[in-house]
């Protein structure tokens, strides 16, 4: 790193904030290379800097000429799919020249097609409504940051109690926020445990913990749609303390940014897609027979059959895929995966019933004792207490 210029002075900060907008006049207006501005600030304003300290500064200010490599790719498809949009930074459209003008050359072509003919010679781009490309986009953001998680080891999948953290308890006072809230007696209450849930945001934010996804779809699930501005607005908070922590280009900024966009109803509807294929990736990571998300599978199922986002039909099917890789998980040991099991099955046995659907409730419980017997465990139904894990959904 250089530590003294020609003269033995380098650009202070005040510096950089005095010639920013000389600096963006010449790179940007102008079009200088870099090394023209570097030269003119240089001599004729006696502002001393490396190309190295530039291109750091151009970078924090947001200030680029060129594409990157995803928007290049995105151009080149919809240059044959359709109409091709050129990012816009600064006001001015990025990419080189060449570029520009075979854009420019393709909506001439289009305008001149549109003229002779209604009909269109070829594939067109035609954008998606909301209604699809924001659950998209979420469901890609929510996988993107999972997988970054998965590879980086964040999370422990090994203990059922690791899933006790703060961010499971933000999420649970965040529910019970979003409840009181739709209960018009109970709004103050809401509102009162809503602030403290923006509060302690920051803190759950540093931790990354994968439930974070859940805690942030729960207010939206929870909530009554006559009360969409609070949701709204706390979607604006974490956006904007997303920003602020992490930056504009964080898969979980973007998530954010998204919901917001959504809604409550669409960001509702889309929680099940969303939530599960998180699971399902963990899943694929991990290799069947992983008790941790086994159970948590359990959990988020029921909970979003009790909001109306599952049929019973596919909550049933999908609870006993799950219940069957809890019975069988090799993660655990024996002794320490009686209580989840026996607790488990317990809570679907009596789920089931509440649905009438009694002669699968008894196959649960039967499957249940057979287990305690083959491993000669004792089952003793009053001694089963909810686990201290059991409490995100």
């Amino acid at each position: 790193m250089a530590t003294s210029s020609s003269n033995g002075h380098w650009a202070t900060e005040q510096d950089w904030s005095a010639k920013k907008d000389l600096i963006r006049h010449l790179y940007f207006e102008l079009q200088k290379p870099l090394k023209e501005v570097a030269h003119v600030l240089k001599d004729q304003h006696d502002f001393h800097a490396t190309t190295k300290m530039y291109k750091s500064r151009l970078k924090e200010w947001g200030f680029r000429k060129n594409m990157t490599a995803s928007e290049s790719m995105k151009i080149q498809r919809q240059m044959y799919t359709g109409k091709a949009n050129l990012p816009v930074v600064g006001g001015r459209p990025l990419g080189s020249k060449r570029l520009r003008a075979q854009v420019q050359m393709q909506e001439r072509a289009l305008g001149m097609a549109k003229g002779k003919c209604a009909r269109a010679d070829g594939p067109r781009y035609i954008r998606p409504p909301d209604s699809i490309h924001l659950p998209e986009g979420a469901l890609y953001e929510t996988l993107r940051w999972s997988q970054v998680g998965l590879e980086q080891q964040w999370w422990d999948f090994s203990s059922l109690h690791a899933t006790v953290n703060a961010t499971t308890d933000w999420g649970v006072q965040l529910r019970e926020a979003a409840m009181q809230i739709s209960m018009k007696q109970n709004h103050a209450l809401g509102f009162q445990l809503l602030n403290e849930c923006c509060a302690e945001f920051r803190s759950v934010l540093q931790q990354q913990q994968y439930v974070l996804i859940w805690a942030i779809f729960v207010v939206f699930v929870e909530m009554d749609p006559a009360n969409e501005q609070a949701a709204l607005s706390l979607a604006k908070f974490l956006a904007d303390m997303c920003y602020i922590e992490l930056g504009s280009g964080h898969s979980l900024t973007k998530l954010c940014r998204t919901i917001q966009s959504m809604g409550v109803s669409l960001a509702k509807a889309s929680a099940t897609s969303i939530l599960l294929s998180q699971l399902d990736m963990f899943r694929q990571c991990s290799g069947p027979g992983n008790a941790v998300i086994a159970l948590k599978r359990l959990l988020i199922l029921q909970w979003l059959h009790g909001h109306g986002l599952v049929s019973l039909q596919f909550c049933i099917t999908e609870s006993a895929a799950a219940f069957l890789e809890l019975k069988k998980s090799s993660s655990l040991h024996e002794k320490d995966k009686k209580i989840p099991f026996a607790w488990a099955g317990l809570s679907i046995a009596e789920w089931l019933k509440g649905k009438q659907q009694y002669s699968v409730a008894e196959v649960v419980v039967h499957d249940i004792r057979q287990w305690h017997e083959v491993h000669g465990l004792e089952l003793n139904v009053d001694d089963i207490a909810t686990p201290p894990y059991i409490t995100s959904t």
